[in-house]
């Protein structure tokens, strides 16, 4: 039997973007070739940092899935 831990996404990288591909996070960052998919069924939540950016199918998703997004500030303030 395996547990999934749920948990929260972070990202503040400034100019990093973040895209839904298929049933994954693609995250794309500034200045960097390597590519990171994160499997979306671990994350409850997101919340991101300043500048950066997430794609309609990604915000979609977390939409229908019930999963919520933070948008803050690059100092940190809340935005909503």
């Amino acid at each position: 039997m395996t547990t999934d831990l749920l948990s929260t996404l972070y990202v503040q990288t400034q100019g990093a973007s973040l895209h839904l591909d298929g049933e994954a996070v693609r995250v794309i960052l500034p200045e960097d070739s390597a590519r990171r998919i994160l499997p979306l069924k671990r994350y409850v939540a997101l919340v991101v940092y300043g500048h950066v950016s997430l794609s309609a199918d990604l915000i979609a998703q977390c939409a229908g899935d019930g999963r919520t997004i933070t948008w803050m500030a690059r100092s940190g303030r809340f935005i909503g």
